[in-house]
């Protein structure tokens, strides 16, 4: 499948594309002309498919109105880099100022039907970049060196993952999708979004600051029968949903191992829904694997078969294939493997050697199914966000009486690890100066440390190199 393919057939759907609890629910048919227009609008402001390379911009919190933007920016082959630009975040601007995109597209530029307002956009950006003229979809993740890095995906890696994820999910058109993830999520984008349109089925994009009960409340008065989040946020409606009648028949987890106990809770909350666990990560597109079937008869660290067009290989500390049942790495290949990190061909070639990418991820095959049991570095997943140790470690160094820093994690039920920070300061340096330092300093709640302490000395090894304690 290809994009003009992927158009075509929304083209051919009749029913409701979106369901908007603020307004009227949105036909295929209305999105698509929407689209047209906006296509046409974009070949005016030089943004064609001769200008192969261009990056357009779009912040996420314009909900389900990126979708007749992004559609449109496909049908034009140009590079879509979903952000979160309301925020204002330094990591938002990190990125944009790193990118440097034709156009943001935003509140200020699109209108209420999700058409582009072309007498808003004063001037297009002159700049194109030569190694995303193939590229869909620019995501930024974060790297072990605390940076975000960008991961290009072509067209080719986006519909091959969305065709094999439609061969298992066989969406329909009466399916009732809510995609509660932001679409800078490559699951929401790919796995949800993507996958949802091309079956014709109907789609709610929850507001960027609704809360696990609004959330309820939308898939009670929406009828949702689909929805799509990580076990810690199922979980977190799971303890709410007592108070709501809903329609579910399919939860579909991802983004972190989960536990028994949010298993069993989410269970319990929606027992009428099949519970699918699938895994991926952003650099595959992101859909590696699913599991369809009951828990109860794989466990809950199993992630189904692999998809389609996907291979794995089980691998040792050498590069070794290890046999079936064995734990080591998780190596990757398929058409679904990105293109590369954007302006990083270090990071390139260190994730992807001899055409597999290397998932960082410790599993074992078993019977054709696949079992995934944690990291095999040291990053860490708290609440289903991806942290790295390096990326608090450089915010406490920067303190003036800090002199040595270190953060790990341990094993928590709930939440999938709990982040400890050690540090070695002046003497006059107190708990209480740098908690306040950390939280008027790291504006992303999501990496603040759940233990801050001060230690006399760290652990290292003979060399004087530090030693991370491993999650346990």
């Amino acid at each position: 499948m290809d994009t003009d393919t992927f158009l075509s057939v929304l083209q051919r759907h009749q029913g409701i594309c979106v369901l908007n609890p603020t307004g009227a629910d949105i036909t295929y048919p209305e999105m698509m002309q929407v689209v047209e227009r906006n296509v046409s609008i974009l070949a005016k402001l030089g943004c064609g498919r001769k200008n192969g390379g261009t990056l357009i911009a779009v912040d996420v919190s314009l909900g389900w109105r990126c979708i007749p933007i992004f559609l449109a920016c496909l049908a034009q082959e140009l590079a879509i880099l979903p952000i979160a630009a309301a925020s204002g975040s330094n990591r938002t601007k990190q990125i944009l100022q790193e990118t440097k995109p034709a156009l943001l597209f935003d509140r200020q530029t699109v209108q209420g039907n999700g058409e582009i307002i072309s007498s808003a956009i004063s001037s297009v950006a002159v700049g194109r970049h030569r190694e995303l003229a193939d590229v869909a979809f620019l995501l930024y993740t974060s790297g072990t060196s605390g940076q975000p890095k960008g991961v290009m995906l072509t067209s080719a890696n986006i519909w091959a993952n969305v065709s094999d994820i439609l061969a298992y999910s066989r969406f329909r058109s009466k399916d009732k999708i809510l995609i509660i993830r932001p679409l800078t999520h490559s699951s929401a984008l790919t796995g949800e979004l993507l996958a949802g349109l091309l079956a014709g089925s109907q789609l709610c994009i929850k507001e960027v600051q609704m809360g696990p009960l609004g959330s309820l409340r939308l898939l009670s008065q929406l009828g949702i029968t689909i929805l799509g989040a990580t076990p810690t946020v199922a979980a977190k409606l799971a303890h709410f949903a007592p108070r709501f009648e809903t329609a579910l028949q399919t939860v579909m987890i991802s983004g972190e191992v989960p536990t028994r106990k949010q298993l069993d809770s989410v269970r319990a909350a929606f027992p009428q829904a099949g519970i699918w666990h699938a895994y991926g990560l952003t650099e595959a597109s992101p859909r590696v694997s699913c599991l369809t079937l009951p828990f109860e008869l794989n466990g809950h660290t199993c992630v189904g078969p692999p998809l389609r067009q996907v291979q794995v290989r089980i691998v040792d500390d050498a590069g070794n294939s290890l046999p079936d049942g064995e734990t080591g790495e998780l190596l990757v290949a398929g058409p679904n493997v990105m293109k590369g990190y954007f302006r990083n061909e270090a990071a390139t070639h260190q994730k992807i050697q001899n055409g597999w990418l290397r998932t960082g991820d410790l599993a074992a095959m078993r019977d054709g199914r696949l079992f995934v049991y944690g990291r095999s570095d040291h990053m860490l997943i708290r609440a289903g966000n991806n942290l790295y140790p390096e990326e608090i470690e450089a915010v406490l160094l920067r303190h003036p009486k800090v002199q040595e820093a270190l953060v790990f994690g341990t094993r928590d039920g709930e939440k999938g690890h709990r982040i400890h920070a050690w540090v070695v300061g002046e003497k006059t340096l107190s708990e209480r100066e740098l908690w306040k330092y950390v939280l008027e300093t790291i504006e992303d709640g999501k990496l603040w440390p759940d233990v801050l302490a001060i230690k006399p000395r760290l652990p290292k090894t003979e060399s004087g190199k530090l030693i991370r304690p491993r999650p346990s």
